[in-house]
């Protein structure tokens, strides 16, 4: 069962965290950024990373940080080079030698080396990576976790911007231990914050009843869309809430334990009474039907752009891309029925 999954996390998804949003913090000060540099656009580029990745991967303990010593050569059209790094494991389940033998990764650059490069304006940044290597299955996730981010990013600007990447990982300590794969880099909490013209929030928690009903609407039904179970805005698992004045927005990130995904090793939660992460659970709060029509129109102007997206991605698998296409036709033909709408997202609400 997921490490990150708790009683408390399958509670009421508007049930009251330990602390509600503070506002005793003002952010009117803050400016809006334009993008980094690496998230301006979506071409696909090559990293080579090479690292002891024995040493690495030995690190499995989500409580602290080995930083490995590292190089990162890059390559896209009219621009390539190299930097050193380090880099770290990070995640919870994906972390887990038994689920994944190539875990998620950070890789921290160095401040004086970053500056006019592709790099400028990182500090640390997430890569997601493809968890077992020599499968065809598992390096299609990365591509899957993509589809979804930029899903969102189709249905909302307030959302975490990904930059596909073609990944080849050396081993320094053995030349002949190479490894390609698809990999994604996530922006980050600050660098997303910045282009919003918000900051980040620090508290504990949040409920429904704190953050903009509209992007929370738009959120809750986006998750029922690809079938994730897997969050919980008053335990923040999985979301992000930023602010700007008194104005608050739950963000959300981390799909690979999404239905739309449907990854080998996800396994929903017994207490959710359902039998696959396939099987869509409304999670979202009670909102009032005109409220849930207001996001459905959202989805339905951005129909074509959404199926557009997943049949037209270099490098998904035909069968994954009609499973995604029949997968989004049961959801557009929910939200369509306002019957239907009714019984799977109004009745089963959880507050």
């Amino acid at each position: 069962m997921r490490l990150i999954l708790s009683l408390a996390l399958l509670a009421a998804a508007s049930a009251a965290p330990t602390a509600a949003l503070a506002q005793d913090t003002p952010v009117d000060s803050i400016k809006v950024r334009k993008p980094t540099r690496l998230f301006r656009e979506e071409t696909p580029f090559a990293i080579t990373l090479i690292s002891d990745f024995k040493r690495t991967f030995k690190d499995r303990d989500t409580t602290k940080q080995d930083w490995v010593p590292s190089t990162l050569h890059w390559k896209l059209e009219g621009d390539s080079g190299s930097i050193p790094v380090e880099i770290t494991t990070r995640g919870h389940f994906r972390l887990k030698a038994g689920t994944c033998n190539f875990p998620g990764l950070r890789i921290r650059f160095p401040k004086e080396k970053r500056k006019d490069t592709l790099w400028e304006g990182q500090g640390s940044i997430k890569l997601g990576a493809h968890c077992r290597s020599n499968s065809e299955r598992y390096n299609q996730i990365p591509l899957q976790e993509i589809l979804v981010y930029r899903t969102y990013n189709l249905l909302s600007d307030s959302s975490f911007r990904v930059r596909q990447v073609r990944a080849t990982y050396i081993d320094s300590a053995d030349a002949n231990k190479t490894i390609e794969a698809n990999a994604f880099f996530l922006e980050d909490d600050d660098d997303l914050a910045g282009r919003m013209g918000m900051k980040p929030f620090e508290g504990l928690g949040a409920t429904f009843s704190d953050v903009n009903q509209s992007a929370a609407a738009i959120m809750s039904v986006f998750m029922y869309m690809i079938g994730n179970t897997d969050w919980s805005l008053p335990y923040l698992h999985n979301i992000r809430v930023f602010q700007n004045f008194d104005h608050y927005v739950a963000i959300p990130y981390d799909f690979d334990w999404s239905g739309i995904v449907d990854a080998p090793y996800a396994v929903p939660d017994y207490r959710l009474n359902i039998k696959s992460v396939r099987d869509r659970v409304w999670r979202g709060p009670c909102f009032q039907m005109d409220q849930l029509q207001q996001a459905f129109a959202v989805f339905q102007a951005k129909k074509d752009a959404i199926y557009s997206l997943w049949q037209t991605f270099p490098g998904l698998d035909p069968k994954q891309q009609k499973w995604a296409t029949d997968y989004l036709n049961s959801f557009y033909k929910t939200i369509g029925d306002p019957k239907a709408a009714d019984r799977e997202m109004r009745r089963p609400c959880t507050n």
